[in-house]
């Protein structure tokens, strides 16, 4: 197996604010189901899920290293976007644009439909990573699952080979002014190996012999180490 590079233009973003792997995130909204549970001495339903944080756990989280300020003013289509330090002059050189900017209509919003809750302007955070991928996987590029922040969602897509680590924000707040501090989580990234699989599909026609029969052969287990105290 090959490794997954990922490499920074600013050297303080990668000491102070640099890719993790997803376990290392604590969410809030985990935190207050935790005390639920204990407070009221209560078995917790949440962590029985198979799939949430199998999820949570998996892959890397990308952060925002600075504060960034949106502000939209109600039309729907445009935006407003200040930071404090100039990403360009961080990085040293031209290779790096401006941390927060915005996709040409051209690109997406001219032909894809957007809810009326979504503004028709995806904002573009060109972040200062850069990954090397290695040969015969696929980084997944991926919302937050579960996330605490409401506020947008990241665009998913497939990167393979070497990649600027770019972010592309749907964002839902049409008329305010809103902060998205540092260290909040962007996007979530998972490795994928390059395996074509094929498939079938048939009828069960006895559900409970088949179900008795997967189960007793182990399966469906979960173990929610993400959950642990």
């Amino acid at each position: 197996m090959g490794t997954i590079k990922f490499h920074c233009f600013i050297p303080k973003v990668l000491q102070e604010m640099p890719i993790v792997r997803s376990h290392e995130i604590e969410y809030n909204w985990v935190s207050n189901a935790k005390d639920f549970y204990r407070d009221k001495e209560l078995e917790s339903k949440t962590t029985r899920c198979p799939g949430i944080f199998s999820i949570l756990g998996s892959g890397w989280i990308h952060r925002t290293y600075q504060d960034i300020l949106i502000e939209t003013n109600g039309d729907g289509h445009s935006f407003s976007a200040s930071v404090r330090e100039d990403q360009k002059q961080l990085a040293k050189g031209t290779h790096v644009g401006d941390y927060v900017s915005s996709h040409s209509p051209e690109q997406l919003q001219m032909f894809k439909p957007f809810t009326s809750e979504t503004l028709a302007s995806i904002i573009k955070i060109q972040s200062p990573w850069f990954v090397e991928i290695p040969e015969g996987y696929t980084l997944l590029m991926m919302p937050i699952p579960y996330a605490d922040d409401t506020r947008f969602t990241a665009a998913t897509g497939l990167l393979r080979g070497n990649q600027f680590l770019n972010v592309q924000l749907y964002w839902h707040c049409l008329n305010s002014k809103e902060i998205i501090p540092a260290g909040t989580p962007l996007n979530q990234m998972i490795l994928i190996k390059d395996n074509k699989v094929d498939y079938t599909l048939s009828n069960i026609q006895y559900p409970k012999e088949f179900l008795e029969d997967k189960f007793s052969k182990g399966t469906w287990t979960f173990t929610p180490e993400f959950f642990k105290e």
